[in-house]
């Protein structure tokens, strides 16, 4: 049984006990947002870049974001689970009834704060396979925010694991490349580095922005389709879990790319500078639970 401690609605009870009403629009819609935040030695990494995508997420959805003093609940989280390692999950949906689709005032929602365990990331380079399910465009939801709702992104991995790989190319809605379900996608070609635009449907991703402001790289956003990645000499996946993940083979093309190439490296070096400054930037501020 998982013993960890959870806040629901600011109430802190054993995980095993926080439970979601069935009417509420949450578990029958999956209306509402999240956000995944590494903690590293007792500092949610990009705190304040996840709180921001949070706040866009339900702004979008038209969600009115609860008062909650965020940063409290977080420390109190880490001290009830004796947690410096690991995950905490902010989740708000939309708890009103609903007149089927149509949610019914008031607009009250429901929250919850979750401490998971840290997750060892893979000892070798991401083996990719590509999707016949794509990405809903931003027409479509707001996509580039992480929605509660996710069966496609659910599918693929399905098919990545019974293909026996590790995650899943989804292209666009038009076809064009957009990320894998759960990470950003990079490639390098002829010594620059690309990324699909959010355009694409793509999550606007906080590992992703690091990269493109702050690896000492000039990546450039473009649209591109399949030939154009089959053709470059290497690629790597972005996310807060695993960092920056190179990819070694596409499947079922079984086209291969360099997992060593130096401009990885590069990038991945300066990522894990910045995650350390970071870090310890924040260091005494977490530790204060007062």
């Amino acid at each position: 049984m998982d013993t960890s401690i959870t806040c629901l609605n600011g109430h802190f009870l054993p995980a095993h006990e926080a439970l979601l009403p069935l009417s509420g629009r949450g578990a029958r819609f999956g209306d509402g947002v999240f956000e995944t935040i590494a903690i590293v030695r007792g500092v949610p990494c990009w705190w304040e870049q996840h709180l921001r995508r949070l706040q866009a997420g339900l702004q979008a959805l038209r969600i009115k974001e609860p008062t909650v003093d965020w940063q409290a609940m977080a420390k109190e989280m880490l001290r009830r689970n004796s947690s410096s390692q690991g995950f905490l999950r902010i989740s708000i949906s939309r708890a009103s009834d609903s007149q089927g689709y149509l949610p019914l005032t008031p607009p009250n929602c429901i929250w919850a704060i979750e401490y998971l365990p840290a997750r060892a990331a893979s000892a070798h380079p991401c083996r990719l396979l590509l999707s016949h399910y794509r990405r809903p465009s931003p027409q479509t939801a707001p996509v580039n925010c992480k929605l509660s709702q996710g069966i496609g992104n659910s599918l693929a991995l399905l098919d990545a694991q019974e293909g026996g790989c590790d995650e899943a190319l989804m292209l666009s809605s038009d076809g064009e490349l957009a990320s894998a379900t759960s990470a950003n996608l990079f490639w390098i070609h002829k010594g620059r580095c690309y990324t699909p635009p959010l355009s694409t449907g793509c999550l606007d991703g906080i590992t992703r922005r690091q990269v493109m402001e702050h690896s000492g790289e000039a990546v450039q956003e473009q649209r591109a389709n399949l030939t154009i990645l089959q053709q470059a000499d290497a690629v790597f996946l972005t996310n807060s879990r695993v960092g920056i993940w190179p990819v070694e083979r596409l499947q079922p093309c079984g086209t291969r790319f360099d997992h060593k190439h130096p401009i990885i490296r590069q990038i991945s070096s300066v990522f894990q500078r910045q995650k350390n400054d970071y870090i310890s930037e924040n260091t005494e501020y977490w530790k204060n639970n007062s």
